[in-house]
């Protein structure tokens, strides 16, 4: 059993980034591999990601975490890779819909950190590149798992991981990598691609 962990980050929280990195080795067990990718020019999240990914073949789990995001417990690698879970990500301040043993499942998913099997990205690929700079990237790659049947809802997270992370974006504790105006200007046409594709079942390419 492989295990890499993927941090993407950004020029503008270079500071940030160190901190969250040393936080991440101190609270993670000695047997993974990290891999970096500083996004210098800002492709944007779908092209970031896939870079990840490309760097993470052949490993059988695989975590992709933002440098703003930290684990607070050794345990969070076992509560994923022992899930049974092809996919999964860490789930805040969303509507709770459906509670197992197994999982939780929500309304809208988050991005700071997802867990994909190798058979999941196997089947899935990566992210869909043409989900420009921010927004609803993850959303579909997370939809078009479950599309797949590999997920038994969406958008779902382990039971009670609220405490395993620290994230700078749920406590508005930092600023964040993506401006306003980019956000504005990528939203209306991703969000017209995400619904597009809500029923897609292809696998896109991340490498």
């Amino acid at each position: 059993m492989n295990i890499a962990i993927c941090v993407t980050t950004t020029p503008n929280r270079k500071e940030l980034f160190a901190q969250s990195f040393l936080k991440l080795v101190e609270n993670t067990p000695a047997n993974v591999s990290y891999k970096i990718y500083n996004d210098v020019n800002y492709e944007g999240i779908a092209k970031a990601k896939n870079k990840c990914l490309a760097m993470a073949e052949g490993f059988d789990f695989v975590f992709l975490l933002d440098d703003d995001i930290f684990p607070l417990d050794k345990s969070w690698i076992s509560e994923y890779v022992n899930s049974g879970l092809e996919h999964a990500m860490y789930i805040f301040d969303r509507t709770l819909q459906e509670r197992t043993e197994k999982y939780f499942s929500y309304d809208l998913p988050r991005g700071c950190m997802l867990f994909l099997t190798r058979k999941a990205i196997d089947m899935a690929g990566g992210m869909d590149e043409n989900f420009k700079v921010w927004g609803y990237e993850h959303a579909e790659y997370s939809r078009r798992i479950y599309n797949m049947g590999l997920t038994p809802a969406p958008f779902i997270d382990r039971p009670n991981s609220i405490d395993l992370f620290y994230s700078y974006d749920r406590w508005h504790a930092c600023k964040s990598s993506v401006s306003e105006g980019q956000r504005m200007q990528a939203i209306t046409a991703n969000y017209k691609l995400y619904e597009q594709n809500l029923n897609s079942k292809e696998f896109k390419p991340y490498k």
